[in-house]
């Protein structure tokens, strides 16, 4: 791939911004993932009530779901354009989360885990994969490199920041947290895409 003429003429703090908007990115998008899978079997049983067998249940949907969508979106004779995947899956899972937050009975809000996780499983490998469509590919390899570290420290401490919310307030506050995630996840990538348009 030849790198985008907009990104060879880019200024080194152009780079620096498109690095940390992109950074922020996937720390901000795996602390969501993580965080709700981490949460979610505490969420259940010590806030929704649900017996052990339930609560396992219900944590594997949200994990399954992810799991399925995304083995399926690589296997689907047309594959979906990665800009799509990012932009419909953000915004699938602010609606997941809202709900979670809103908790519309026990049924509708385990539901609600499972299609955040569906919504949140083409957004990583998606990510990555625009990553070189926006920089070229010799920044890309780089620039991943801070991506995926950026995702291992978000997932460990946005995860753990959740427990401490957790423990100095209650369960209740895992939905509010993980739609203001949500939403930062949107925001995050909007910023990204402006600084580093994606070619059509």
């Amino acid at each position: 791939m030849i790198e985008p003429p907009s990104a060879a003429q880019w200024s080194r703090r152009r780079y620096g911004s498109v690095l940390v908007a992109g950074m922020s990115v996937f720390f901000l998008y795996t602390g969501l993932e993580v965080g709700a899978g981490q949460w979610e079997a505490s969420f259940c049983r010590g806030h929704l009530n649900l017996s052990t067998s339930a609560t396992g249940l219900a944590t594997f949907g949200y994990w399954g779901a992810l799991t399925v969508v995304r083995i399926s979106l690589a296997l689907v004779p047309r594959p979906v354009a990665p800009r799509t995947v990012v932009r419909l899956g953000s915004a699938l899972a602010v609606i997941a989360a809202a709900v979670i937050w809103w908790q519309p009975g026990t049924i509708g809000t385990v539901i609600a885990f499972a299609v955040l996780g569906g919504a949140l499983a083409g957004v990583f490998p998606a990510l990555v994969t625009l990553t070189p469509v926006r920089i070229g590919e010799r920044r890309a390899q780089h620039v991943i490199a801070w991506q995926v570290g950026a995702a291992a420290a978000g997932g460990a401490g946005i995860s753990a920041l959740i427990g401490l919310l957790i423990g100095t307030t209650s369960l209740a506050v895992l939905g509010p947290a993980l739609t203001t995630l949500a939403i930062l996840v949107v925001a995050t990538e909007l910023i990204l895409t402006r600084l580093a348009p994606v070619p059509r």
